[in-house]
């Protein structure tokens, strides 16, 4: 996915930078916004490949939430909670003013309970495997 490229990229560069250069990275992570990209008369909508028309993946729920959002009938219980995305742009320009801004920052609620989902799994895949990392020296 690229968000993880960039991610990687992001953190890479902060590290680099040399803190007498005063120079700041934050990755913007957003969420949903309502914008007329949902609107349906905008919309075309192609049928997702075979592989990928699978319940058990996230990426369908995800489909079908935004097609939901669109007034199309689509067969989950998924919500897409939209954000004002005026209101998260003047987010923006305050974080772009802070002395330290933050590495990451989530924007929108869904986007925070999306990478909170994440670490979760991170988390869970350390301490199921932290005993192989045990010895080595």
């Amino acid at each position: 996915m690229y968000h993880t490229a960039l991610e990687g990229w992001t953190e890479s560069l902060a590290s680099e930078l040399d803190p007498a250069w005063n120079i700041k990275v934050t990755l913007i992570e957003p969420g949903a916004f309502k914008t007329s990209v949902f609107e349906q008369d905008r919309m075309v909508v192609v049928p997702a490949p075979p592989v990928y028309d699978t319940p058990s993946l996230p990426g369908w729920h995800l489909r079908g939430a935004v097609l939901k959002n669109a007034g199309q009938a689509y067969d989950t219980t998924a919500e897409l909670k939209q954000a004002d995305p005026a209101k998260a742009v003047a987010k923006i320009i305050e974080l772009g003013r802070l002395e330290n801004p933050p590495l990451r920052f989530a924007v929108g609620k869904d986007s925070i309970v999306s990478i909170r989902g994440k670490l979760k799994k991170v988390e869970e895949e350390l301490d199921a495997y932290e005993s192989w990392s045990e010895n080595l020296a």
